[in-house]
């Protein structure tokens, strides 16, 4: 009987030797990396046609304990766009020109592609909206009406909405000055502001009458100016 009971006891510690075994090969805290999350997994599409446009990335590791985690952050086509982090699980991701690229977010064999584009967007002109350096005799919400001596100039100026309207040909919409009667009243855009967003020009009476100056960009007019010249 006692040589059982002593062989019971080996047998128990021998067990209990094997599982200490066991876990002292385990590595103590160490949480392998299964996958990379982002708030941008839609990708990113950047309007370019005014310049370099830049979004921010945020990335988090899946599970959010894994250890070891070293991101890596690189793009597949610097000259379309960059990826910089800034702080720890945050990034910016810079489109320098119009064009399609992946960024990619690594730690380890865990990867995470974003797609990125750039564009090159036209804006429509939806109406010209105009300011002048004197008050009109009268106004309403389609016609500016002017009483001018001879010899008396005004200022005008002419600005597109949305602000960053433009067409396939510029990054800026140019508009067209026209006077019904150029022996009553001229009108003639500022040579200065040509690729201005707003644009100014010159109304100057020259005879006693009446004209209508218009200003327009394609279908596009804006309210009338209708100038009196005693």
């Amino acid at each position: 009987m006692k040589r059982i009971f002593l062989l019971l006891i080996s047998a128990l510690a021998c067990t209990i030797g094997m599982t200490g075994c066991g876990e002292e090969n385990k590595e103590p805290g160490n949480v392998p990396l299964t996958d990379i999350t982002t708030d941008r997994a839609d990708g990113i599409s950047l309007n370019v046609r005014y310049g370099e446009a830049s979004a921010n990335v945020k990335f988090y590791p899946v599970p959010p304990n894994a250890t070891d985690v070293k991101f890596m952050l690189t793009s597949a086509d610097d000259s379309v766009a960059t990826i910089r982090e800034t702080k720890l699980g945050e990034a910016v991701v810079t489109v320098l020109k119009p064009g399609a690229t992946t960024v990619t977010i690594a730690s380890g064999n865990v990867t995470k592609d974003i797609a990125v584009t750039g564009r090159s967007d036209v804006t429509a002109l939806a109406e010209i909206r105009l300011e002048t350096d004197s008050a009109p005799a009268e106004g309403t919400d389609t016609t500016l009406i002017f009483n001018l001596p001879v010899s008396k100039a005004i200022k005008v100026k002419a600005s597109a909405n949305p602000r960053n309207a433009n067409t396939d040909a510029n990054d800026y919409v140019t508009f067209t000055w026209k006077s019904s009667k150029p022996t009553v009243a001229t009108v003639a855009e500022d040579a200065e502001t040509t690729k201005a967003v707003d644009k100014t020009g010159t109304i100057t009476a020259i005879a006693k009458g009446e004209a209508e100056i218009t200003i327009s960009c394609g279908e596009i007019k804006a309210k009338r100016i209708i100038v009196k010249v005693d």
